[in-house]
Order: C-alpha cells, then sequence, then structure tokens
C-alpha cells in the first residue's frame, strides 16, 4: 500500500512535472515567435522611416526650391521692369507719332489748300509759263518786275499768245561790269533765255546811276522790284505785282512739298518705331505673365518641399515611437524567455 502510494505520488509528480516542461516549452516557442515577429516589425519600421538620408533629401530639395523661387522672383522683377519700361518708351512712341502725324496732315493740307489756290494742273491746254519758272527765295519780286504781265503767256507756240524759244544771241550786249544776271538766279524753259540774259539785278541805289550805260533790250531790277529799262522807262517798287506774288507761292508751294514729304517720311518712320514698341511690349507683357507663373510654381514647389519634409518627420516621429515601443516589447519577451528557460533549467 505504501508502495502503491509512493508510485501514485510519483506518478502525479511526474505528470505535473511534464505538463510543466510542455507548457514551459510552449511558452518559449511562443514568446520566441512573438520576439522575432517584434524584431521584424522593428527593422521594418526603421527601415521605412529612411533615417537621416531621405531627411537630408527632403531639406535639400526645399533648398532647391527655395533657391529656384528667389531666382524667378528676381526674374519676374526684372520682367516687370522691362515692360514697364516698354509701356513708356510706347507712351513716348505714340506721343511722337501723333505729333509727326498732326504735323503731315497741317502740312498736306496748307500744300493742298495753296496748289488750289493757284490752280496748278497738268492737264491745262497752255499752262502760263510761270508755272515753269522756278526763282530763288528772294528774287520773286524782282522777276516779276522784269518780265510784267508778259509772264503768263505760255511757251506753247499753238497758243495765240506765246512765247517762242529761240537761240542765244551770239552778239547779246554785257551788262554793266559786276552784276549779276537775272538768269543765274531763275530757272526757266529756253524761251526765256534771251529775256532773262538781258536782264541785271542791282541795289535800289545803284539803279538809276548804271542806268544810262544800258544797251538797247537791257533792263535792270532790284529785288525790292524796281525797274530800270534801257530806253529810260523807270518803274519804282509799289506793292508787289501779281506775278511776284505767284511766283513767291510757288517757291511756298514747292518748300511746303518737301517739308510734306518730309514730315510723311518721319510720320512712317514713326509709325514703324510704335509697331515694333507694340510687338516688343506684347513680347515683354507675355514674358512678364509667364514669369509671374514660374514664381508662383516655384513658391508652391517650396511649400510642397516643406510639407513633404513635415510629414516626413511627422511620419518618422510615428515611426520610432512605435519602435520604442517594439523595442520595449522585445525586451519584455526577452525577460520572458530568460524565465523560462531558467525555470525549464530546474524542472
Amino acid at each position: 500500500d505504501e508502495a502503491n502510494a509512493r508510485l501514485s505520488d510519483l506518478l502525479a509528480r511526474h505528470n505535473a512535472i511534464s505538463r510543466q516542461i510542455s507548457e514551459t516549452e510552449a511558452r518559449i516557442t511562443r514568446d520566441e515567435a512573438d520576439l522575432s515577429r517584434t524584431r521584424d516589425k522593428h527593422a521594418a519600421i526603421v527601415a521605412e522611416t529612411g533615417g537621416d538620408d531621405a531627411t537630408q533629401s527632403l531639406s535639400g530639395d526645399i533648398e532647391s526650391a527655395v533657391a529656384t523661387a528667389a531666382a524667378t522672383e528676381v526674374a519676374a522683377g526684372e520682367a516687370e521692369t522691362a515692360h514697364r519700361d516698354l509701356r513708356t518708351r510706347q507712351a513716348e512712341a505714340h506721343q511722337a507719332y501723333d505729333e509727326a502725324r498732326r504735323t503731315s496732315d497741317a502740312l498736306t493740307t496748307e500744300v493742298r489748300t495753296l496748289t488750289k489756290l493757284l490752280h496748278v494742273s497738268d492737264d491745262e491746254l497752255w499752262p502760263p509759263l510761270i508755272d515753269a519758272i522756278k526763282v530763288d527765295a528772294g528774287f520773286e519780286t524782282a522777276l516779276g518786275a522784269a518780265l510784267g504781265d508778259d509772264i503768263d503767256a505760255p511757251a506753247d507756240e499753238a497758243a495765240p499768245v506765246h512765247w517762242r524759244a529761240l537761240p542765244d544771241m551770239d552778239d547779246a550786249p554785257a551788262l554793266p561790269s559786276g552784276l549779276k544776271r537775272l538768269s543765274d538766279v531763275v530757272k526757266a524753259p529756253q524761251a526765256l533765255a534771251r529775256r532773262l540774259s538781258m536782264v541785271g539785278i542791282v541795289d535800289k541805289a545803284e539803279g538809276a546811276r548804271l542806268q544810262p550805260s544800258l544797251k538797247p533790250g537791257q533792263r535792270l531790277v532790284s529785288a525790292e522790284g524796281d525797274l530800270w529799262r534801257w530806253d529810260g522807262y523807270t518803274a519804282a517798287a509799289d506793292a508787289p505785282a501779281a506775278a511776284a506774288k505767284r511766283l513767291a507761292e510757288r517757291n511756298r508751294l514747292g518748300a511746303l512739298q518737301a517739308e510734306s514729304a518730309e514730315a510723311s517720311a518721319a510720320t512712317e518712320k514713326a509709325r514703324a518705331v510704335l509697331d515694333k514698341v507694340r510687338e516688343e511690349v506684347k513680347l515683354a507683357e507675355a514674358a512678364e505673365r509667364d514669369s509671374r507663373q514660374a514664381w508662383r510654381e516655384a513658391t508652391a514647389a517650396v511649400d510642397i518641399a516643406r510639407k513633404a519634409l513635415s510629414e516626413h518627420e511627422r511620419a518618422m516621429g510615428e515611426r520610432m515611437r512605435q519602435a520604442s515601443v517594439l523595442e520595449e516589447t522585445a525586451k519584455r519577451i526577452e525577460a520572458q524567455l530568460s524565465e523560462a528557460r531558467e525555470a525549464l533549467g530546474k524542472v
């Protein structure tokens, strides 16, 4: 009975120890598996954080984005300045064009009015000779006095009254010494060659003194319109003759036509400058718009880079917290394993 009792006690102890060993071994197996999983999770989280390399890369992105934004801001400022300067140039060019156009229009109107007043026309049947004469400024009155009403006759021999072109006289008498011929200051058709070569230009005070020395057909005139003829006929300058006025107006018309042509050319040049500046303004406006858009995009890129770094730091902080928790868990499991193995060794 005592042996059976001891056997039963030993069997009970054996079974208890066997269960304890099995439970301890199972616990060790579970703890080892938990420790392995915990360490794997810890390693994965540490790997996901990217460490300092990822942080440095994101920080570099921010620096690059900030530099790009600064450069685009400078470019945008320069584009704005260029656009503003071109706007100023455009206003100046527009003002210059308006002034040139007004001057040209005024001269064109004056030329048109004077042309109409002088009845200058190329389709007249027998145009008067006066319209074919060009006289130096200041000698219009002298020419009017020298020719009188004869200047209105045409050079067309088909006209009832006309100037006929004759060859120069071989034995034409010379004018008094030192006098300028009227032909020296007048450009006229050949029909007036003989008449103009026989007229000298004198000072008003010298005409009467030189008149007796004139040869037949010769006459003297002053710039003021005085006339001294070889035969004694004398006419003092009074009101300018109609022919002299017409000659002066024709001279003025010629000058106005030249001025009008120059003003028209200046207007076209000013228009070309204005058109060019307008195109430059359009390009500068587009450049400023593009540079402003580039600056806005660069500024947005800075915000995106900063947000990415902030999110990375926040995520890295969260992962580091998780890694810390897993590290504590691993230490706790290691302690449990150590206890379990020690307990197993004592069984």
